[in-house]
């Protein structure tokens, strides 16, 4: 579910800028601050503090601020002074109220109440002389308490010097208005006023009676006119009630011309995908988090619009999760994803063949292998007892458990997904069609996140290919849409209920400054309007390298980003073992090392027998060795080998070459 979280920002940006003589030549500019883009390290001495000019620039920031608010304080103190007499007086009230409630022992009136109504003489009797001995003893304290409060105002009044009288004064007033004032309304105003990011008004408008809200969507940019706003300003909702009610949203200023900042991804801490991801703020600066779970996102604009980053942004998010299994397919071709090599199980790029094989024959193989691990999970889920998998669903604590390695979430990321449709082997597309439609039906369900992004996402294919095209493209449950370039499109990614319902993506702004604007549909009754945070290609290296480090010490890093070329038409029997033991295992059978083998790599293992394996190690120097393993052998002991054994063969194979 998308949870819309406000999120405050400050802003503390002074321009100081010469608008009379020209700027002297010869005079370098001053630094007050200075924007680093270093996010492991803080400056060991601050940008403010470095160089004499820097400080004394500083420290005329500094000083001014401080004037002002001393000045704006003084002014006010007068009245400052009223208000807190007022509300001390209120506090005196109030406190006193406290103590005679809790003297009266007013928490047991309902008890009593209770018993009268019960009829139980009984408990109301032994609740009454409770009562009447709790008041005795309560009472007596208050008067010993009203004795001191008055002898210590008397001895203050008559004996204490003034400046003693004042320093009470100045103590007990403040704390009897702060028990007196009413919650939210402070005595002493702040000096200097935070604003509010992109505040606005809001209203309920009922139509009357005929009308539909369709007709106000019609009417967008008259209204905006009457209002004296832009278009970009005024936003309609329904309202589920009826159809002649809606909301009516006007923002002070054009939100889309605000930039959301900087990924908060960068911090590169690890990250679950069983967690909400930050993809924006939405119109009102507010924070918009979606699920990547359970859900297939389709992104959606034309080129340069913001598409791939945003695509990106979101695979990030779950390259930081080191649990999760990434497959890359690039249909582009482009730099973009290149980086995802240091996370990512498989990479596949473009469409063209080449010497490193046919992308779209190894686009194949990872489709199958999709499909393949969805009936494996859905087969290991039905098996396990319902305390460990309740209702017999995926959970988090099965993901990351090292017993269930099958059960991982699975990633798989399909970047202008529409050229895997459209190449010269039309068999070969109506298999991608059929895999991925296939995929997406059941893959949430199993864990598996599917991420499509296209900026052609209709009139693709013919016949059956097409037709399954566009059953894929409508079966993305959530939809991001930037700027398209007609309705049409923006009805194709957003779905043709979205236009109806006043969300068009070619009304979007054009224009660098509105790139990564975008609706984000289906995932619940809102649809927001999002200003996605950006993360370039630095950022994305970054995060990647960070996400790799994770994985590295959790022991999850696997295929190509370990270095495993799992469509090698040469095998190595030795790094293909050693690759199937898990993160701190030191030994394995050799029936478990034959059916991980024939998991992991099908194509070189799929029918390798536990004998077969034994000798294919044997005979490159892995002596066998007596193993526990339960699961394999009867006695729970039987033949097998150890991760050191393999490492020695290895490299002692390594030196031999």
């Amino acid at each position: 579910m998308t949870a819309l979280e406000h999120d405050q920002q400050r802003f503390d940006t002074s321009f100081e800028i010469d608008l009379g003589d020209e700027p002297d030549p010869g005079r370098a500019p001053v630094y007050v601050d200075v924007v680093t883009r270093d996010h492991e390290r803080r400056p060991i001495i601050p940008a403010t503090l470095r160089g004499v000019d820097n400080v004394k620039a500083a420290g005329r920031r500094a000083a001014g601020r401080a004037g002002h608010t001393l000045a704006y304080h003084a002014v006010r103190s007068p009245l400052y002074i009223v208000l807190a007499a007022f509300w001390a007086l209120v506090g005196v009230g109030r406190l006193v109220g406290r103590q005679l409630r809790w003297w009266w022992v007013l928490e047991q009136h309902a008890l009593r109440q209770d018993a009268a109504t019960r009829n139980d003489d009984a408990a109301w009797l032994a609740l009454h002389r409770e009562a009447r001995s709790a008041r005795l003893w309560r009472g007596s304290v208050l008067g010993a308490e009203l004795v001191a409060v008055v002898a210590a105002g008397l001895a203050l009044y008559l004996v204490a010097p003034w400046w003693v009288q004042a320093v009470a004064v100045a103590v007990v007033v403040p704390v009897l208005a702060r028990v007196g004032r009413p919650v939210g309304k402070p005595i002493v105003s702040a000096a200097v006023v935070t604003p509010r990011f992109n505040t606005g008004s809001e209203v309920v408008v009922d139509l009357p009676y005929g009308a539909r809200f369709a007709d106000v969507v019609k009417a967008k940019t008259s209204i905006a006119s009457g209002l004296d706003v832009t278009d970009f300003q005024v936003f309609l909702t329904a309202d589920k009630t009826s159809e002649r009610r809606h909301r009516l949203f006007v923002a002070d200023v054009n939100p889309l011309g605000v930039p959301a900042g900087r990924s908060p991804l960068l911090d590169c801490r690890p990250r679950s995908v069983w967690r909400s991801f930050p993809l924006g703020l939405d119109e009102r600066g507010r924070r918009v988090l979606v699920d990547l779970l359970w859900h297939s996102y389709l992104v959606g604009a034309q080129p340069r619009k913001g598409k791939t980053f945003t695509a990106r942004a979101i695979a990030l998010f779950a390259a930081l999760d080191p649990f999760t299994k990434l497959f890359i397919v690039d249909g582009k071709n482009s730099p973009d994803w290149r980086k995802f090599a240091l996370v990512a199980e498989r990479m596949i790029y473009g469409v063209a063949a080449n010497r490193d094989g046919d992308p779209v024959d190894d686009l194949l193989g990872v489709l199958r292998l999709f499909v393949k691990h969805i009936e494996a999970v859905n087969d290991q889920l039905s098996t396990l007892p319902i305390s460990e998998c309740p209702e017999g669903k995926l959970t988090e604590q099965l993901a990351r458990d090292p017993r269930y390695p099958d059960l991982r979430v699975w990633v798989l990321v399909m970047e202008e997904f529409q050229v895997y449709f459209e190449t010269v082997d039309q068999e070969a597309n109506k298999e991608v069609a059929q895999l991925l439609a296939r995929i997406l039906a059941q893959g949430p369900s199993a864990g598996v996140i599917l991420l499509s992004s296209s900026q052609k996402p209709s009139g693709v294919g013919a016949g059956d290919v097409g037709r399954l095209f566009n059953r894929y493209r409508d079966n993305h449950d959530v939809r991001f849409a930037l700027r398209c370039g007609n309705r049409i499109v923006s009805e194709a990614v957003l779905g043709g209920d979205a236009y109806a319902e006043g969300y068009d993506a070619s009304s979007l702004p054009v224009g660098p400054e509105f790139r990564g604007i975008g609706y984000l549909y289906g995932l619940t009754d809102d649809t927001p309007l999002v200003r996605t945070y950006l993360a370039d290609a630095e950022d994305a290296e970054r995060i990647l390298l960070a996400a790799r480090r994770h994985r590295e010490a959790a022991g999850t890093l696997s295929g190509m980003a370990a270095g495993e070329d799992v469509a090698r038409v040469v095998r190595d029997p030795l790094a293909d073992a050693r690759g199937v033991f898990y993160a701190g295992e030191a030994r394995i059978s050799w029936p478990e090392l034959a059916a991980r083998l024939g998991d992991r790599l099908p194509e070189h293992y799929a029918e390798v027998t536990p004998d077969a394996v034994s000798a294919l190690l044997r005979g490159l120097g892995v002596p066998g060795k007596s193993v526990r393993d339960p699961k394999w052998f009867e006695k729970g002991v039987g033949q097998g080998c150890t991760l050191d054994a393999i490492d020695a063969a290895a490299a002692k194979r390594a030196v031999s070459a």
